[in-house]
């Protein structure tokens, strides 16, 4: 239920589907006064378009009312289309701030109280819970990413002629919550699409529709919508993968991730964040309305690693910008695009980036853009790590039975074992000689793979255990960015009608997936593949009765259930986030 940047790519790597693309039209290359920027960050840019293929890059950088971009590449490469500030993309996660914006706009108006239960809004709204005691779900909670809701619902997530996303209130009232509100911040593509949900109700308009009114239009951003009009077709590039041009297929979530943008009409949304709720002089939100999306809403909450969470908002979860006062973000992924907002509100600065490509740096080349523009306008530049390099340390044989163990992760079981005086980490076939610094961390002989995030600088990435709020978790820090990796499980007996149900199985799904039940060192393991029989994830699975288990974690997926059943032939097969699976016969 992490909400890191691994977590969110994972999904969206493995379920936008692709179709040949075709080629959209040029945009103007506006430009601004901060030319002592445009040298360093073209040579920087164009660096990494090179090393990572990347086509496009459009990047604006706001001060105060003053707007400055600089654009990079195509929006077409075989079309030799240039990229520009007004080239459309689909924004990915960045859509949920505008359904944020639209919610506290309904609560302002007194239409919405954002503490109310969700059900004063969707009476209809039911799910099955296993926490008798828990509070009920309210608007805050989701806004915040507490929620507790499922991650998504993979049926019905992609493809054509998806399911509007309201057919998801319904189809959730068989389904279990994951856990119980304000227990961990767990993005949730699902919670998103109720807040839609929400805004249909009570406006009595299509979401579209109304976003279009009430927040798109008012903010000048002619060129976005979360449905495509004909007149924004011209100017949508095809998203990227492996050089080749490429469209998203439709997904289901669009109030969590269906809005098509581009980098001059986020940058009107970025004037009014910073601006105190005005864009030209129009109040889109109240001053004090604002101030609480950008306040922290999570004290208190122990899992979440003192990471902050406002109503939309990431709240200082980049430490490199630590010396410019509060930093805001958020990041919109996917496989075929990437975009991202940061907001520095002390020095009324935003910077925006969009590029047709998914490029596992996002996050860094918004910090390294926010620094020019700091060094620029502020005159200083960031403070130089003068710490010298840790030294590693050894520890000694009574210490390492706290880091020991089997940890439950949604890329399978992690194990941290002794190896001679030392440690030992084991995932996925490779083991990880583990180097202990003297802040009770540990860095990782440079091999990253599968459940360790990609994106992470082998020079900055560490792990550790430790116990919180009664659990053993195993974390990562990226870049002092700390998140949870997995939680320390225990082999208990498998009971013999779990054992019966190992095998292979197959579903009659659009996404592809092949799923296998197995057994590794005493634990229950479910194995979900993809179409080309890749490993996608793998959870330890736990027995909760006869009928239902739960996926082990606190990742992607954790703590969802997953139910077994017979078809009409006696066969076994499980339900997994709407889908399902039936055992094959052992060939």
């Amino acid at each position: 239920m992490k909400n890191s940047k691994s977590s969110l790519l994972i999904l969206f790597l493995l379920l936008f589907g692709l179709f040949p693309a075709g080629s959209p039209v040029d945009g103007e290359v506006p430009l601004g006064d901060a030319e002592t920027i445009r040298p360093r960050l073209s040579k920087t840019i164009t660096r990494m378009m090179k090393r990572d293929h990347i086509p496009g890059i459009s990047i604006a950088i706001v001060d105060g009312d003053s707007v400055w971009t600089q654009n990079f590449g195509y929006a077409d490469r075989k079309q030799k289309k240039p990229f520009s500030s007004r080239t459309i993309i689909k924004t990915g996660e960045l859509s949920r701030l505008f359904t944020a914006t639209a919610i506290m706009q309904l609560a302002e108006a007194g239409k919405i109280d954002i503490d109310q239960p969700l059900q004063a809004y969707l009476p209809e709204f039911a799910m099955k819970s296993r926490f008798p005691d828990a509070a009920p779900l309210t608007i805050r909670a989701i806004l915040s990413g507490h929620s507790g809701l499922p991650f998504t619902r993979l049926k019905g997530y992609i493809g054509e002629n998806v399911p509007y996303f309201t057919t998801l209130i319904p189809d959730l009232q068989q389904e279990y919550v994951a856990c119980p509100p304000n227990f961990i911040h767990n993005r949730s593509t699902v919670g998103t699409s109720l807040l839609g949900a929400v805004i249909e109700r009570v406006t009595g308009r299509r979401f579209a529709d109304s976003m279009e009114e009430t927040v798109l239009r008012p903010l000048a951003m002619n060129d976005s919508g979360f449905a495509l009009r004909e007149a924004m077709y011209d100017a949508l590039s095809p998203g990227h993968l492996r050089e080749e041009p490429y469209y998203e297929k439709d997904t289901r979530d669009i109030p969590d991730n269906g809005l098509y943008s581009s980098a001059s009409d986020l940058s009107n949304f970025a004037r009014m964040a910073l601006g105190g709720g005005e864009y030209r002089g129009r109040a889109l939100l109240q001053r004090a309305t604002l101030a609480e999306m950008f306040r922290p809403q999570n004290k208190g909450i122990a899992l979440d690693l003192a990471n902050q969470y406002g109503l939309g908002w990431e709240i200082n979860l980049e430490p490199r910008l630590d010396y410019a006062g509060k930093n805001l973000e958020l990041l919109g992924d996917s496989l075929l695009y990437g975009s991202g907002i940061l907001l520095l509100p002390e020095y009324q600065l935003g910077v925006i980036v969009t590029m047709n490509a998914h490029h596992d740096d996002l996050r860094d080349i918004l910090y390294e853009v926010a620094k020019l523009a700091l060094s620029v306008k502020a005159g200083f530049k960031a403070p130089p790590n003068t710490a010298p390099p840790a030294s590693p340390v050894k520890l000694d044989p009574e210490q390492l039975p706290a880091f020991e163990g089997d940890f439950a992760t949604h890329s399978g079981l992690v194990q941290i074992k002794r190896s001679g005086r030392g440690l030992v980490l084991s995932v996925l076939d490779r083991t990880f000689r583990m180097i202990p610094a003297p802040d009770g961390w540990f860095t990782m002989d440079p091999l990253i793979f599968g459940v360790f995030p990609a994106f992470a600088n082998i020079t900055e990435f560490k792990v550790t255990v430790k116990p919180i709020s009664g659990r053993r978790l195993l974390l990562y820090s990226d870049n002092g960015k700390k998140q949870i990796l997995g939680e320390a499980v225990k082999a208990l007996p498998i009971p013999e009608i779990w054992q019966s149900r190992c095998g292979r199985y197959e579903g009659e799904n659009p996404l592809g997936f092949h799923a296998e039940l197995t057994t590794e060192r005493g634990y229950l393991i479910l194995v979900m593949k993809n179409e080309k029989k890749q490993l996608i994830w793998a959870w330890v699975l736990q027995p909760d009765r006869d009928q239902e288990a739960l996926l082990q974690g606190l990742g992607i997926f954790g703590q969802e259930t997953v139910r077994w059943a017979k078809d009409a032939e006696g066969k076994d097969l499980f339900y997994f986030s709407g889908l399902s699976f039936v055992k094959q016969k052992t060939p």
